[in-house]
Order: C-alpha cells, then structure tokens, then sequence
C-alpha cells in the first residue's frame, strides 16, 4: 500500500487531470504482485524493492486513456544512469491528425516526468518538464526535446512517465479541461540499477 500511495504521490502533478477513481486500487494490485516477485526475503518479510517493478511499465494512471490512447506520435526516450539525464525526443507533427480531440479542446501539451524511487526509505528525486499550451489545429508543431535530470549513478529504481493535458483557452486565459477520456499520463520507462 505504501508503494502504491508513493508513485500516485510522486507523480500528482502529471496525473492531477489524467487519473481515475480506482488509480489507487489498481497501482495496489501492480504492487502487490511485484511484492511476490521478491527472491530474497522469505514470505511475509517481501519488499517492493527486490520485486519485478518491469510490471508498472505501460501502466495507465487513467484506465480510460492511455499516452497511446491520446497521443499518437512515437516519442523516443533515453536514459542514462551514469549521468542521470533522461530525454524525451518530440518530433514535429501536425495535432489534429496525431492528438486525440477532447470536446472543447483549443490547445494542449505533452509533460515529462521522471522519479529515482527507493521504497525502503520512501525517499526520491523527481524531475518534470512540459511542451508550453500547443494549439490544436492543423500547423505542424515544432520539434521539441524534454531534458529532465535525476541524480547521476543513482541505485534507485527509475520511473519515467509520459502525459498529454488538454486545455480551452478563452481570449488570453487557459483552462484545464478535466477530460477524464483522453488526459493520459502512462509510466512508459521502469529502469531498475544492476
């Protein structure tokens, strides 16, 4: 329960719109059976930490959209572990052909976020980064690069979320559309240390 309740925590900021009613209960189940993935310590005595945590990769903080639900464009991301860098590569794309429409939807943009975990401690470093409000319509977008730094040589276990936010903007103020079919933000890199 406590791993489960720390990613929803880590996380908030991306998933405050992208998120459902049972989220909690979900990423519960996913942690519960990474628990039993744990080969060192005998039953009853099981960490998150010694499990499979590859099982939260692709989770869907939003069971009604998922990023490749929403946003069809391939974002390719690395990370490096030696220096800690994760980058998240956006290529140019025109959004009404490769975003996902969401009544009343004017702009949009794609957020970045990356946490170095240690469930034992229930301590992190986390890092976040976002395209600014793009227009939904049909000009291509500009090719963008999300860099988010996380400490070098890290032996936590690394978790790298995608998102998409949708936004109505009238005259000059945005509003966050709370459009819970198409806000996604999905865990899409776990990258446990050697």
């Amino acid at each position: 329960g406590k791993a489960a309740k720390l990613l929803r925590t880590i996380f908030r900021d991306v998933t405050i719109n992208a998120k459902d009613k049972v989220t909690q209960a979900r990423l519960l189940k996913v942690a519960s059976r990474i628990i039993t993935t744990d080969t060192v310590n005998e039953r009853g005595a099981r960490v998150v930490n010694n499990g499979d945590m590859t099982q939260l990769q692709g989770f869907n903080f939003n069971v009604r959209a998922g990023i490749s639900d929403s946003l069809f464009v391939r974002c390719p991301l690395t990370f490096t572990r030696a220096s800690g860098e994760v980058v998240v590569n956006i290529p140019s794309f025109v959004p009404r052909n490769m975003v996902q429409q969401a009544k009343g939807t004017t702009h949009f943009r794609i957020v970045a976020a990356a946490a170095a975990v240690n469930f034992n401690t229930e301590l992190y470093q986390y890092a976040m980064q976002g395209t600014p409000e793009l227009p939904y319509n049909t000009d291509p977008t500009q090719a963008a690069t999300l860099t988010l730094a996380l400490p070098a040589n890290s032996t936590d276990t690394v978790f790298v979320a995608l998102g998409i936010e949708y936004y109505q903007r009238v005259n000059t103020r945005s509003y966050a559309l709370k459009s819970g079919e198409h806000n996604a933000t999905s865990i899409v890199l776990v990258d446990k240390a050697p």
